[in-house]
């Protein structure tokens, strides 16, 4: 081999042997600037309790150059178990050490101001076992429509409402997609809203409607009589109380005399809360007497009646003095008596002359 073919191949191995050298020293480069860190699988909302059950569901270790790892970020999965995460996280975001936080029994998952309130549900209102620990649910009760309290109206009372527990499970099942025979559920609430769910509870059973976990947008609802709107509904309601009264026929003039009922009144079914005070039902109570002007179609009242025209009495009246003074003359003597009669002829002397000078008696 010629020394120039010698020297040119020793330099094509050293060249080798330096490029090896430095493709080893980048790739234990790389190697130790990637480190593990926990991941999000998906978005998972604050208020979601990590359980070991459940904590695979939720995260998992990657590895993320040094660089783009942000202070405190977890490296270790179990150090989620049986924490609460204070903060709603996105796929794909890298947990840290401030989204989390310690677990001190059930009563930690609630926020600031919250209560766990623990209500009695059954498989059909419980969205047949769906409704699970995490899951965040509107409430819907059936109430009497104030507008109308003889019917029932359903309406929802509670939205976006965080489900804490089912039965004594503060986690989902991990080989199941629903609770077994859900019985309660403890909810997180304000005290207001406490008061509501429990006052509702005792009516009856609310139902839960499931909510998107992505979805916290309060929606305005009316509330349902029917399945076809409030005008429109399934309920027939009861039939107004009515009260029968007299209406005129015809506008009557004043100072008529109703001496047939008939020819000037009829009856008229009316609600009981529109008749007017005073309003006369019966025939007899108009009949034979006067009234004042009344137009057509309107309810004959007492303020109608004439009442203070008396009523003309047929028999004939005998009006006697109460004392009367009679003087008889006998020739040329004259005597006065004072009588006080009670009935035709009572109270003359006996005796009396039937006739008498310068035309008999004299009454004062």
């Amino acid at each position: 081999m010629k020394p120039k073919t010698l020297i040119l191949l020793m330099v094509a191995i050293g060249c080798g042997l330096v490029a090896a050298f430095l493709a080893s020293q980048a790739t234990g480069k790389a190697q130790v600037d990637r480190v593990p860190v926990v991941v999000t699988k998906a978005e998972v909302r604050q208020g979601t309790f990590i359980t070991e059950k459940n904590v695979g569901d939720f995260f998992e270790v990657q590895e993320r150059d040094r660089a783009t790892v942000p202070p405190n970020t977890l490296t270790d999965i179990n150090e989620l178990k049986r924490k609460l995460l204070a903060n709603t996280l996105d796929q794909g975001q890298m947990v840290k050490k401030q989204d989390v936080a310690g677990y001190e029994g059930l009563a930690k998952t609630l926020k600031a101001g919250q209560r766990a309130v623990t209500l009695r549900v059954t498989i059909d209102t419980a969205v047949a076992g769906f409704v699970v620990p995490g899951s965040h649910v509107d409430l819907v009760a059936n109430m009497a429509d104030p507008k109308s309290p003889q019917m029932i109206m359903s309406k929802i009372f509670l939205q976006d409402v965080l489900v804490l527990a089912v039965n004594t499970e503060d986690s989902k099942p991990a080989e199941s997609k629903v609770m077994q025979q859900p019985g309660l559920v403890t909810l997180a609430l304000t005290p207001a809203d406490a008061e509501k769910a429990i006052r509702v509870s005792k009516d009856g059973v609310p139902y839960m409607v499931l909510r998107r976990p992505d979805d916290d947008k309060i929606a305005k609802t009316n509330g349902a009589v029917s399945a076809f709107g409030r005008s429109n509904t399934d309920v027939e309601a009861p039939a107004a109380e009515t009260k029968n009264v007299l209406q005129a026929k015809k506008a009557i003039t004043e100072g008529t005399t109703i001496d047939n009922v008939a020819d000037f009144f009829e009856e008229a079914a009316l609600p009981a809360g529109s008749v007017p005070e005073g309003a006369i039902s019966n025939p007899k109570d108009i009949q034979g007497q006067k009234v004042r002007f009344i137009g057509a179609k309107a309810t004959l009242t007492r303020e109608y009646v004439m009442s203070d025209t008396p009523r003309i009495n047929t028999e004939p009246v005998v009006v006697r003095p109460k004392k009367m003074t009679i003087t008889i003359w006998s020739g040329p003597n004259k005597q006065v008596h004072d009588v006080t009669p009670n009935r035709e002829g009572e109270g003359i002397p006996p005796g009396t002359p039937s006739g008498v000078k310068e035309g008999g008696s004299e009454g004062k």
